[in-house]
């Protein structure tokens, strides 16, 4: 982030003109809405999970007391790793997470979401996401875990192309720009006022 958070119209201008006269590019930067809470102990909490062709891989939590949970500024306490070791063993959102990777029509990748007022806020499907940083990595029962549930979901899908003569066809369903699209849109924008806006 290059501010802090933006309370309102007149704080966004005021940011905005400080990037200009610190000669940056304003068609290079995003203004995004901030949609997360801290818990009830004043921690933000951050869920990573992968998902493979239908399997969900819870991958941790991250806490900070900060609203930028990342980095430096996350935490790992004795609480918050009981929560995440319940968490994985759990995989509590599993159904939540399967119903988004659907919507988005994914079937590979990491999704980084929290939740407010006990509602799922993804800010993130990562298509592409790091599996393990460049090693020597020191073993630990949680990343072998992982490692374990993310090799048997390779296998299942690679298990599921090979015992067919047939070719495994994707469908690629065309993107929501036809009329039921454009319809869907107009109705989600005007029911929930924040999701499938239009284009300005």
């Amino acid at each position: 982030p290059e501010s802090d958070l933006l309370q309102n119209q007149a704080e966004l201008d005021a940011a905005l003109n400080s990037l200009l006269k610190e000669g940056k590019c304003l068609d290079s930067r995003l203004i995004v809405e901030f949609c997360a809470k801290p818990g009830d102990d004043g921690v933000y909490r951050k869920y990573g999970v992968f998902y493979v062709d239908g399997a969900v891989i819870p991958r941790h939590i991250f806490g900070s007391a900060h609203w930028m949970v990342k980095g430096g500024s996350s935490f790992v306490d004795e609480g918050l790793a009981q929560e995440e070791a319940r968490f994985l063993a759990e995989n509590p959102h599993a159904k939540e997470v399967r119903d988004v990777f659907h919507l988005a029509r994914l079937d590979y990748g990491r999704i980084d979401y929290g939740f407010v007022d006990g509602r799922m806020q993804v800010y993130e499907i990562n298509s592409n996401p790091t599996i393990f940083t460049n090693g020597p990595w020191p073993k630990t029962v949680k990343k072998e875990q992982f490692a374990q549930a993310l090799t048997q979901a390779y296998l299942r899908v690679e298990e599921s192309t090979s015992q067919t003569d047939k070719v495994r066809w994707v469908e690629m369903k065309p993107p929501l720009k036809d009329w039921k699209g454009r319809f869907a849109s107009r109705f989600c924008q005007r029911v929930f006022r924040r999701q499938f806006r239009a284009r300005v």
